[in-house]
Formats: structure tokens, sequence, C-alpha cells
């Protein structure tokens, strides 16, 4: 999303090299270029860069569940992008995702803390890309504060696996914590707020009122 004035990065051609992510081309080029949406003083409503107004009509959907799934290691590109043109023919204009779904232990976006795994990086790339081609966007949500407080002891966030907190308490407390927030923003922001498929960031999710202690 693109606040008026803010200035825009660009994907070019395509998410920036990151050391240790190198992420190759899934043949999902030749998109037509998909407008940004903005906010324009004195109305009350998103429009695109074209001026026209936009709503976002969400689809609420995980990294995990069935029909992003097969983005995970590419194992079936096709169905997602059957599934994502399912959406946008019925109405959808908006996913809304969590960078990781912490349920288990194959969908960190870091594993350890500090290290984004190449698979889940290629998944949104992939997933960005297929958005851009089929015109809907992204309301993202950087993480499952949900998953993370049910199975904290196996979150990589968690001291005994190499993170910065031992409780979850610590998680608005902690500068440890707060170093790892902001490394997480960084890394998401350089490497897909040049989208225009990104429409917004969505904070937290469940935040559990322990969470600063």
């Amino acid at each position: 999303m693109n606040w008026e004035g803010s200035p825009r990065g660009s994907w070019g051609d395509g998410p920036p090299d990151l050391p240790g992510v190198a992420v190759e081309s899934a043949g999902l080029e030749g998109a037509a270029k998909l407008p940004w949406i903005e906010t324009r003083p004195g109305l009350p409503y998103f429009v695109t860069e074209h001026g026209e107004a936009w709503t976002p009509i969400g689809q609420n959907d995980a990294v995990s569940w069935p029909e992003l799934n097969g983005l995970f290691r590419r194992r079936d590109l096709e169905g997602v992008e059957r599934h994502l043109r399912w959406l946008k023919a019925h109405g959808v204009t908006c996913l809304r995702l969590m960078l990781e779904y912490a349920q288990g232990e194959h969908r960190y976006i870091e594993n350890p803390v500090g290290r984004f795994v190449p698979n889940m990086v290629r998944f949104w790339d992939d997933l960005f890309a297929l958005c851009e081609r089929i015109g809907i966007y992204i309301l993202l949500t950087p993480y499952d504060t949900f998953f993370m407080w049910i199975r904290w002891r196996h979150h990589p966030y968690h001291q005994r696996n190499g993170g910065p907190a031992r409780h979850q308490r610590e998680w608005l407390t902690s500068p440890g914590v707060r170093e790892a927030v902001k490394g997480r923003l960084a890394f998401a922001s350089e490497r897909w707020s040049g989208s225009p498929a990104l429409f917004a960031w969505d904070l937290w999710n469940e935040m559990h009122t322990a969470h600063g202690g």
C-alpha cells in the first residue's frame, strides 16, 4: 500500500536478492501492471493510483492451509493459481495472510531467529507474483501470535531454540525480541514492499493480554 506522498519501492524484474536467499524464477512473469492502492486527503475510502474506488473484500487464509499449500516447494503452482482465480471471480479482492503459520514446525519464516527460510521466502515470492498477475492484493501479518503462544516451546524465538525470549510475556518488552521484530519487518519490507500487490500491514494477530508482561 502506498500512503499519499510516500516513496514506492519497485520489484523491477523481481524481488531483491538477499544474502543466503537466492530464489529462482518460477515462470510467473508477464503480469499486467497491478495498480497501487492509496489513500487521498478528504476521501474516506481507498483508491487505486488511477483514482478508482477500491474496497478490500477479504479471504482469510494461511500458508499451510490446503488451497495455498501447493506453493510450498512449488508442489502445485497451477492448483494455487486456479484457487486464486476462483477467489477473484467470486469477488475477493484481498488475501489476509500471516508470514508464517506456527501450528507446525515447517512453516516458520525464520529458523533459527534471523535466518529466513529459503523455501518460505520462495513461497512468498511466488505468491506475490501470482497475485500481481491475477489482480488480488495481500494484507500481510508478520506474526502468528496465536500459535506462537500455544506452541511457544517449539518456536524459534524461544531461548531453548536459540531465540531471544524465555516467556511469552516478554514479546513486547524484551530488547532482544524487539530487535528480532525489527529484523523481520526490515526483511519483509525490503523483499516485498516493492510489489503493488502488498495492500497493507496487519501488525499482530490475536494478541494475548499478557504479551506485554
